[in-house]
């Protein structure tokens, strides 16, 4: 009797099939913890007063280096966020920018932040303010202000006065770049005229890879001294017309 089940079976392809597909599915499927490892954090942004949807504001969580802009309608959907706490920030320009921290739980639903509101803020820059210093005697007996007016002579080979008193970028501009121009720390730089590093550096700070193209070598010296830690800093002997990166990829 048990034979002749069996010998009917496998007279039988579909059913063979079947069988074939169950045991492979058995087989090659993960754990179930294995699908609750990560999850997804989502949440609507609204302007308080009207509270219309605010479009195009930029939610991240930097240490996941995981990021997403609300939609039309407000909504944001962060993908991948692994269980845990987490600060989550949010900004975009008119609105600032405001940190939060999260604790996101360990289940494979999305982890539902609701209607969060913001109240618009024009953004407010660092006032400019231009100094008048006395000349150096030092440096005018040793005709540096004479090689300057000219720029030729020596005037590029002290790069330590250069990288001392050029001021450095304002952060609202960097965060004009991020929230308005979509520049994220996966994009690669390219820093014309590096000089000492001092553009190079935020972006950088930011996580970017950046290739700075330098023609004085005193200046690139000085930039590849003062970057040596950052292993995303790549000094480069060239101007903007040979940049010396051909095949490279940068944006």
């Amino acid at each position: 009797m048990n034979e002749g089940v069996v010998s009917d079976f496998s007279n039988r392809p579909f059913l063979r099939h079947v069988a074939w597909l169950v045991t492979a599915l058995f087989v090659v499927s993960p754990p179930l913890h294995a699908w609750q490892s990560e999850t997804a954090v989502i949440g609507k942004l609204i302007a308080a007063g009207d509270r219309t949807p605010i479009e195009g504001m930029l939610v991240e969580i930097i240490a996941l280096r995981i990021s997403a802009r609300s939609d039309g309608d407000g909504a944001f959907r962060l993908v991948g966020v692994s269980p845990g706490t987490w600060v989550l920030t949010i900004q975009r320009i008119g609105f600032g920018q405001h940190s939060q921290t999260i604790t996101v739980p360990a289940t494979p639903s999305p982890f539902d932040l609701g209607t969060m509101t913001f109240t618009a803020s024009p953004t407010q820059l660092a006032d400019v303010v231009v100094e008048a210093r006395q000349r150096s005697l030092r440096l005018e007996s040793a005709g540096f202000y004479d090689r300057q007016k000219r720029g030729s002579g020596s005037f590029a080979d002290r790069a330590e006065f250069y990288a001392r008193h050029r001021p450095s970028y304002p952060e609202e501009m960097f965060v004009f770049l991020r929230t308005e121009v979509q520049l994220e720390a996966t994009h690669v730089i390219v820093d014309l005229g590096s000089g000492t590093g001092i553009l190079s550096e935020p972006f950088l700070r930011r996580g970017h890879t950046v290739y700075g193209v330098e023609p004085n070598g005193e200046m690139r010296a000085a930039a590849e001294t003062a970057l040596e830690s950052r292993d995303r800093f790549q000094s480069v002997n060239g101007t903007a017309e040979a940049a010396g990166l051909e095949g490279q990829q940068e944006d």
